[in-house]
């Protein structure tokens, strides 16, 4: 279509060229600044390693600034969201020099838990608000969906922690006789949700939840699906 062709070789030193650069990004120093707040996340490709078809776990770390701006701090490929797994980008990050953090935002995976555990104490972490709503949704019955989470959408509008708190259980008790896991969740689930409520309004919307990672991470669904199968981690990478 463009008047000329491209030899086999150019693409794969173009690739080459491409792997580098985006390897010096990765493992760049990050001393100079400090990220108060940190974000992490997952998603799941299809790999063919040795052969077989394998669902491997891309994880993906986001620092806010200083300054307020985004960046990309890590990314990479492991078979899970394993303790061992995020513990090895806990402990890469502050190698590169990372440091200042003062909230980790992520769901309550609990390998991610135990890893912020050993290397991050000290630091405020933050349930993501929009995955702590999907977990408790997958509670209840169908034919009560809709209505349950037209409750829910009232749960984080409320102007701080205490209201919060009372609006959860008024839920939990509209809901225990017919749902006990679900108000039991509610329950135990809310305060950690709660940890954004100590900062400015300004700043709480972003933080709340995992969101400003979760686009990047449907953008990255709509190029992958395109791909179907990465022939090998290090394509995925």
């Amino acid at each position: 279509m463009g008047g000329f062709q491209v030899s086999s070789a150019t693409v794969s030193r173009v690739a080459q060229e491409l792997d580098e650069q985006l390897e010096q990004f990765r493992s760049r120093r990050l001393e100079g600044r400090e990220y108060p707040y940190v974000m992490i996340d997952a998603r799941y490709e299809k790999v063919r390693v040795d052969g077989h078809v394998v669902s491997q776990a891309v994880l993906v770390t986001a620092g806010i600034n200083e300054e307020g701006c985004r960046e990309i701090l890590d990314w990479r490929v492991a078979d899970s969201e394993s303790e061992f797994s995020w513990d090895d980008v806990f402990q890469s990050l502050k190698l590169r020099g990372l440091r200042g953090v003062r909230m980790l935002v992520s769901d309550a995976h609990s390998g991610i838990r135990a890893a912020i555990e050993r290397r991050f104490q000290g630091v405020v972490w933050q349930r993501c608000q929009v995955h702590f709503i999907r977990e408790l949704l997958k509670k209840v019955a169908w034919k009560q969906f809709a209505t349950v989470a037209h409750d829910l959408k009232k749960l984080f509008k409320a102007q701080d922690a205490f209201q919060c708190r009372g609006i959860a259980g008024q839920i939990a008790s509209k809901w225990e006789a017919q749902f006990p896991r679900f108000a039991k969740g509610l329950h135990d689930g809310i305060d950690d949700c709660l940890a954004v409520m100590v900062l400015p309004p300004s700043h709480r919307l972003r933080l709340a939840s995992t969101n400003l990672i979760e686009r990047l991470m449907r953008e990255l669904k709509r190029r992958s699906r395109v791909i179907g199968i990465f022939p090998s981690r290090q394509s995925c990478h």
